[in-house]
């Protein structure tokens, strides 16, 4: 309080509340641009793609694994990954062609049919260290 009675705000104080108000909207904004890149919503399979196919083949994601890890079809054929995680996925292929899945959450599927016999290895693209390996004969 100063002589004529007047309280004063001290700038240090007033610098602290711009400092904390600054902080929590960065915050909010670091919260916003994490959920909105994990959590966009998987196309369905239907938009993705038409299988036509006389086997497909199923891959489980859960507890952060592929299983089966390795699969083995016909030229043809086709592998479907069914997200059973609490987390979003991806499929991402390192070489032979150039595809990769949306982002899919839990209880949404991705599938894919190959034509062409060969080997591709895959990653989840969120999650690196999830490997896999499909095998067309």
């Amino acid at each position: 309080m100063n002589k004529k009675g007047v309280v004063r705000k001290s700038k240090k104080t007033l610098g602290n509340k711009i400092s904390i108000t600054l902080g929590i909207i960065v915050v909010l904004l670091l919260v916003w641009a994490v959920l909105h890149y994990y959590w966009q919503p998987a196309k369905p399979l239907a938009e993705q793609q038409v299988l036509t196919v006389d086997r497909m083949v199923n891959v489980e994601i859960k507890n952060l694994a592929f299983n089966p890890e390795e699969v083995t079809i016909k030229a043809g054929e086709s592998v479907v990954w069914i997200n059973n995680d609490d987390m979003p996925h991806s499929i991402v292929f390192d070489s032979g062609i150039e595809l990769s899945s949306p982002q899919f959450v839990k209880r949404e599927i991705y599938g894919h049919q190959f034509n062409e016999t060969g080997t591709y290895s895959y990653h989840c693209g969120i999650h690196r260290y999830m490997k896999g390996k499909i095998i067309v004969e």
